[in-house]
Parts: C-alpha cells; structure tokens; sequence
C-alpha cells in the first residue's frame, strides 16, 4: 500500500510540475515573464507582481482519469480504438490545461479581484467539463466512422 501511495504521489506531482512548466513556457511566449519553481509538494509560477501554486486541481489529473473512465467504459469500441482515446485524449487535455492556467495568469487583475475569481473558480472548473464532453463526442464519432469504413472495404 505504501507503494502505491509513493507512485500515485510521485504522479500527482508530475503533472503539477508539467502544467506549471507548460503555462511558463506559454506566458514567456507570450511575453509576460514567468519563471517556476518547482517547490514540493506544489511548483509555483512567479510572474511580476504576483506568484500561483499550481496544486492538485491544477494538475488535471482527475480530467485525466474522468477521460480514461468514459472511453474505456465504452464497450462497445475496440480496445486498441480506446487505448488510444485515452492517449490522445490526455495529450489533449495536458495541452488544454496549460492553455487555461495561461488564460487565468495572462489575465489576472488585482485592481478587478471578482473578475479573476470568476475566471479562475467558474470559467475554469466549465471549461474542463465542456472539454471533456467534447472529446468524447469527437472521439465516439470518430471511432464510429473509422470502423464503419473499415467495415464497407
């Protein structure tokens, strides 16, 4: 059990320290200067003026495993059309969460307080929510197509 426990921390961490890397090297990009520390048990993104721990919500885990959950419960899809549903779809979602920690960097505002926190809590929580249906409607639909094709040869 310790072992697990190790592992599934070791995880946790490792996608907090890829999000803060990746919204870092997407803010520099777009020329806002953030530097990460990648402090344990959470990374920080320091940028002018303020900092942002990147913590367990931040890391997309649970859309990865809520993903993982739907496409491979679809029974009715090969399993090699759902292995890969799952890994595209976590490259997918590791890029759409770097975009988001962005957006909400990019735009934070201490003289607008309300709207930041609108941003970060209310925007950012739908946003994962319509990501992951979409992926899966695309996906189901893809999949349904590619083997409906493969049946007509």
């Amino acid at each position: 059990m310790a072992l697990a426990g190790h592992l599934l921390f070791a995880n946790a961490y490792f996608l907090k320290s890829f999000a803060a890397g990746s919204s870092a090297l997407i803010l520099n990009a777009a020329g806002k200067s953030a530097v990460v520390e990648y402090t344990f048990p959470d990374p920080v993104i320091f940028l002018s003026g303020f900092s942002a721990t990147v913590g367990e919500y931040c890391a997309a885990g649970i859309e990865i495993a809520l993903l993982a959950g739907f496409v491979i419960a679809s029974e009715d899809r090969s399993v090699r059309n759902r292995v890969y549903g799952v890994l595209f779809g976590t490259l997918f979602i590791l890029l759409f969460n770097a975009i988001r920690i962005f957006i909400v960097l990019y735009f934070f505002s201490y003289s607008f307080p309300l709207a930041s926190y609108i941003l970060h809590d209310v925007l950012f929580r739908a946003s994962i929510v319509v990501f992951l249906a979409t992926y899966y409607a695309v996906w189901y639909y893809w999949d349904e197509r590619s083997d409906g094709a493969k049946k007509a040869t």
